[in-house]
């Protein structure tokens, strides 16, 4: 199981990166940016959420949940595949970029239990020593791109791209939230990002 505790920040990318393909396309800001780290590879994620009856045929017995997450109380139960593994998280409500995390692999597929489902490629690339993740989102949310830096204190200044935008308070880039965008939401939100991005060309 995974360690209790995330720390992360999640930025916004604006002309950064794209993805043709299946295949990572850097912007020269963006390169430079990495131009000296590792490219550690990509995962195919497909994930929704879940409610604590929907859980009834998995073992948690040996699990130490707690029972305010485990019972849907507080936080989100979510199921991923990442590539042919089957995750399973309980996420706590997340709070100026922190939040309680148990995350363990599990042998069931849960995916037919899912009412929606949001759909990425997954890039990870180090940055100094932190692994920095690139969501390039798909479907729906077809030209949202965000990137996520686990780190050790919420208050540790990271440096980014001029164009990344800090969105790690901003509860409207969860995902638990984008994926309850429908079409027309989703189209809406991909309008703004194109005005955003023609403004940040200025």
């Amino acid at each position: 199981m995974s360690k209790n505790i995330e720390i992360e920040k999640k930025y916004l990318v604006i002309n950064g990166v794209n993805s043709i393909g299946g295949n990572l396309i850097l912007s020269d800001l963006t390169k430079d940016y990495f131009k000296d780290e590792n490219y550690l590879g990509k995962i195919s994620i497909s994930q929704g959420y879940l409610k604590p009856e929907d859980l009834s045929n998995v073992n948690l017995s040996d699990k130490d949940i707690p029972i305010e997450l485990l019972t849907g109380k507080e936080g989100t139960i979510r199921f991923r595949k990442e590539n042919d593994l089957n995750i399973l998280t309980f996420k706590g409500e997340r709070v100026n970029g922190a939040n309680s995390e148990y995350e363990f692999q599990i042998e069931e597929d849960l995916s037919n239990k899912l009412n929606k489902v949001l759909t990425k490629t997954r890039y990870k690339i180090t940055k100094n020593q932190f692994i920095c993740e690139i969501d390039v989102f798909h479907g729906d949310l077809d030209g949202l791109v965000l990137a996520e830096i686990e780190i050790d204190n919420i208050n540790r200044v990271i440096e980014v791209p001029d164009t990344w935008i800090d969105v790690t308070n901003n509860k409207n880039f969860l995902n638990s939230n984008l994926i309850k965008l429908n079409e027309l939401h989703a189209k809406a939100l991909g309008l703004s990002l194109h005005s955003l991005s023609e403004f940040l060309r200025c």
